[in-house]
């Protein structure tokens, strides 16, 4: 009986507890996240997106300038003529068609 009693007042404890936690948990971030902070957050993946875009445009050739590298030095090595694929030289199996066999 005390064992029982025992842990459903441990359980009530870390159920108080726990919520305790929870909603001074969610206090901060309700404090922590403005409208700036989300501004600056999109922003800031705005901008890595728009740089690895230019970068592998520039890689590839494909972007005005792709001459020069990222550092604005004259890039002297050509890219390929054509990417090699993953799927080059690789067929699909064909299914054999024997007559008699239908």
């Amino acid at each position: 009986m005390f064992r029982r009693l025992f842990w459903f007042v441990s359980g009530v404890i870390a159920g108080i507890t726990g919520m305790a936690w929870v909603k001074r948990r969610a206090a901060e971030m309700r404090e922590a996240i403005t409208f700036e902070s989300v501004m600056a957050l999109v922003k800031d993946v705005v901008v890595a997106s728009y740089q690895r875009v230019v970068l592998a445009l520039a890689r590839n050739g494909l972007f005005i300038g792709a001459h020069r590298d990222i550092d604005g030095t004259e890039n002297t090595s050509r890219p390929p003529a054509r990417p090699a694929r993953r799927h080059e030289g690789f067929m699909l199996p064909v299914a054999v068609v024997r007559p008699g066999c239908n």
